[in-house]
């Protein structure tokens, strides 16, 4: 189909993050009254190290470094959506977060450790993450204020992420099952992901 450079491509992307992780905290610094800010950075400070991690543990096949990796992913998706109730001016379930946390990081923890394939794997962890997204789409949709534009791009966004994650998992099917690689279509919609989600 097209070669992509990856190390080039994994390079840059987490450049990005880090860069918008950065702007993310220091507007929360600056502005110490938005809780939803706060907790967007610390998000992004979460998914820009479990990257990082997670790479690092790809290239090393270091299992513990991808388990990291997603952990730190799957905890900012909750942030995400901790942040968004803020922002619509909802009050915080923190115990609805935790329990969400558990589920996600038990079940991928049991799914790493009885080494299931890859490519379900996969689809666990898209499954999680769309579910996330859903709830954070609902907040938004729900809002008074969804009428505005800021609010129908946070909306636009979430939606082309629910159908990126549905093409991860499907495109994750392509190589076989006992195969560990993955192919192009698969990690092309990987980093448009990435991309995609990165100003979140």
């Amino acid at each position: 189909m097209f070669n992509l450079h990856l190390p080039t491509l994994t390079l840059a992307y987490i450049s990005v993050f880090w860069l918008l992780t950065i702007g993310v905290l220091l507007i929360g610094w600056q502005f110490n009254q938005y809780k939803d800010i706060k907790l967007w950075g610390l998000a992004c400070l979460l998914i820009s190290t479990g990257t990082s991690v997670y790479n690092i543990g790809n290239v090393t096949e270091t299992s513990g470094l991808v388990w990291i990796g997603t952990t730190a992913a799957i905890c900012s998706h909750i942030l995400v959506w901790l942040g968004t109730k803020s922002f619509v001016g909802k009050p915080l379930s923190w115990r609805t977060a935790s329990l969400a946390a558990l589920l996600g990081v038990g079940v991928y923890t049991l799914i790493l450790a009885n080494h299931i394939p890859l490519a379900l794997r996969i689809t666990w962890y898209c499954a999680f993450y769309v579910a996330m997204h859903l709830a954070v789409l609902i907040l938004i949709v729900e809002s008074p204020e969804r009428k505005r534009i800021g609010f129908k791009l946070y909306a636009s966004v979430l939606l082309l992420l629910l159908i990126l994650y549905g093409l991860r998992a499907y495109f994750a099917f392509d190589t076989p099952m006992k195969n560990t690689g993955l192919s192009q279509r698969y990690i092309a919609v990987y980093y448009l992901i990435l991309l995609t989600s990165s100003p979140a």
